[in-house]
């Protein structure tokens, strides 16, 4: 095995947001000429999927390095399940709680009370809960840490 060389890591960052780039705004464009809100079909799996163009330049540019016999760097989103993935669900709860409790707060030092009416305008819009949760809560961290922190970032950083 070797290790990637400074001009490699380059390489590996200008495919990085080549592809991110491209897949993006490919789907966005893509949504755009649909027309229509990004909640709904047909614009709403373009939207989606656009999303997820920092996933795609990440795993490009693993491809890559696995093509060259490159190790897998530490700092990479491992692709096996581990113990520490338990941790998720608690730590999604408590990101949660904290949010919606600063939310039900904010009125008493004269911020804007909660309205529940528009939280559940915008999950019957986006087609319940499940797809509401299936957004929010999966699809966005997946979309982009893979790619911007396992990837960009630590490229960025050289260490």
């Amino acid at each position: 095995m070797t290790t990637a060389t400074p001009v490699r890591q380059k390489s590996d960052l200008a495919v990085f947001w080549t592809v991110t780039f491209v897949t993006t705004w490919a789907f966005w464009l893509l949504a755009i000429t649909l027309g229509g809100s990004p909640t709904s079909s047909p614009t709403v799996l373009p939207y989606l999927l656009g999303g997820f163009g920092p996933v795609f330049g990440a795993i490009v540019v693993r491809v890559r390095r696995g093509r060259r016999r490159e190790p897998v760097p530490a700092h990479t989103v491992p692709l096996r399940l581990s113990a520490r993935l338990l941790w998720a669900l608690p730590l999604l709860v408590l990101a949660s709680a904290t949010v919606v409790g600063a939310a039900l707060l904010a009125d008493l030092p004269g911020g804007p009370v909660v309205s529940l009416t528009e939280g559940q305008k915008l999950i019957a819009t986006i087609g319940g809960p499940v797809p509401f949760l299936i957004s929010m809560v999966i699809a966005g961290p997946l979309a982009e840490e893979p790619g911007w922190r396992g990837t960009a970032t630590r490229a960025c950083s050289r260490r």
